[in-house]
């Protein structure tokens, strides 16, 4: 018995050094392969393991005593176990990745609810199948004709239906009994919930059946071979909403443009009110809409207009919605941000000190949300968002916290994100920061506006609150703008709007 162990174990100790070599490598070759680590890092850990492994080789293969063979049996599979670990986490990475990028074909569902009267009494979309109708085509004509579309296939009938030329209208259609139902984007749903008039719609009407539409759109890449995303200046537009999904379609509430000069460590984080009447990009005429509308329309709409705005070209876009933020705050183990004042969040209760405090995600969702305990009320919410994006930005330039909340950053996102970083981009300017680990200069700065109501581009009908924007602001925004790009370093002072001499 003992010489047939004698036999067997050295044998296995074989092969376990051989299963730990191979796995190494394609761990090697995995790493190498994302290149997101530096190569002051990459080389001496691969000289590293290669020695380690050659060691162990050597004890192995050499007839070696036995004490010293069971400690490169130890060394070996504790190796081999990292291996199996890191291939893992790698493999994650890139089903993450993969979620979290732009695709070539960029896919979105649009939610449709068929409303009824809060009094009628169908549960579900049989029972209102013989129910006459109300329509709009203002807005998303095509998918609104899909979900038709796929309602009178389910129900394997053709609808008693009515066009209406607005939203407004429809919805009153049905309120005052002339109509039974009525078919609407969800989204759409959520900017009539914002109107005085429509405050308490969700009382009176309910939701009897929601159809998905699906849509499919190819992205057109537009190489830049000239463009450094490590050394060039370039834009990200951050976009931030209350939705299930990253992808979908809604209001957004925050409207950030990330101004970055990798070659100079310095981000402006500019911010545009929600409520900002500026000219909409799918209008042909230039009609003026909130900004926060854009969202609804898509990511690019709101793209487009803040690039007509500016007179700027944002190159790049992130999403996220508030369950994702949650999320990535307390996978970055809470953020650092200052308060200009102490308060108890209107929603949650959650109290906020004056100056400095450390929040985790559910807190830091709340600290951007509140106004209602600010006389500034917008104003104030947007110097939070910035406030809350930069505690971010700071928490994840230490490379330390992204090696040590790998998993939990990762697990962060899945879902909740959405942008259109390449790759290769987005490995380069890990490399980057882990290779020099700086510090970054981040400065806000927020364009400001006077309130009054008019009427909106995406809720035509209908008289609503908007912000007028403060032109001296923007000025001084564009020029904040180009002072990033030309690679000069913003000081405090330079935030500060220059008062214009009177003659």
């Amino acid at each position: 018995m003992n010489n047939y162990k004698d036999k067997i174990w050295p044998i296995a100790q074989k092969v376990i050094y051989v299963l730990t070599v191979l796995a190494t490598a394609g761990l090697m070759f995995k790493v190498a392969g994302l290149d997101m680590l530096p190569v002051k890092y990459l080389v001496p850990i691969i000289l590293a393991v290669v020695f380690l492994l050659l060691a162990i080789g050597v004890i192995f293969f050499r007839n070696s005593k036995n004490v010293l063979r069971v400690i490169a049996l130890v060394l070996s599979i504790v190796i081999l176990v990292v291996d199996v670990v890191g291939l893992n986490m790698i493999s994650e990475f890139e089903k993450t990745m993969s979620d979290l990028l732009e695709d070539d074909v960029k896919v979105e569902e649009f939610v449709f609810g068929v409303y009824v009267r809060a009094a009628d009494k169908s549960e579900n979309l049989e029972d209102v199948k013989r129910h006459d109708f109300a329509y709009s085509l203002a807005y998303d004509r095509n998918n609104t004709k899909k979900a038709i579309d796929k309602i009178e296939t389910e129900l394997a009938r053709n609808l008693d239906m009515t066009e209406y030329d607005t939203i407004p209208e429809m919805v009153n259609s049905v309120l005052a009994g002339e109509k039974d139902a009525f078919i609407l984007n969800n989204s759409y749903m959520a900017i009539l919930e914002e109107q005085e008039e429509y405050a308490d719609i969700a009382d009176k009407i309910k939701c009897v059946h929601e159809c998905v539409v699906t849509t499919e759109t190819k992205v057109e890449a537009q190489p830049d071979e000239d463009f450094d995303i490590t050394k060039d200046p370039f834009i990200v537009y951050l976009s931030g909403h209350d939705t299930r999904k990253a992808s979908s379609r809604a209001n957004s509430d925050v409207n950030i443009l990330a101004v970055v000069n990798p070659s100079t460590k310095q981000v402006l984080l500019l911010n545009t009110p929600r409520d900002f009447y500026i000219p909409i990009s799918v209008s042909d005429e230039g009609a003026l809409d909130k900004l926060t509308h854009c969202g609804v329309h898509g990511v690019e709409c709101s793209m487009d207009t803040l690039n007509a705005y500016y007179d700027i070209d944002i190159r790049y876009y992130a999403q996220v919605n508030f369950n994702g933020f949650v999320r990535l705050v307390d996978a970055l183990g809470g953020i650092t941000v200052y308060s200009e004042k102490e308060f108890i969040s209107t929603s949650e209760g959650v109290h906020i000190q004056q100056g400095i405090n450390h929040l985790d995600g559910e807190s830091a969702l709340e600290f951007v949300r509140e106004r209602k305990k600010f006389g500034a009320g917008d104003h104030a919410r947007g110097r939070h968002q910035m406030a809350v994006i930069k505690g971010i930005m700071e928490r994840a330039a230490s490379g330390t916290t992204l090696l040590s909340n790998y998993n939990e950053i990762l697990a962060s996102m899945g879902g909740y994100f959405r942008c259109n970083l390449e790759q290769e981009e987005m490995s380069a300017l890990v490399k980057m920061q882990l290779s020099d680990m700086a510090q970054w200069n981040i400065q806000t700065y927020a364009v400001s506006g006077s309130g009054t109501k008019d009427k909106c581009y995406s809720m035509k009908g209908l008289i609503t609150y908007v912000m007028i924007p403060d032109e001296a602001t923007v000025d001084h925004a564009k020029t904040l703008i180009q002072m990033v790009y030309d690679g000069e370093v913003i000081e405090p002072e330079d935030l500060v709007v220059p008062v214009k001499e009177t003659e």
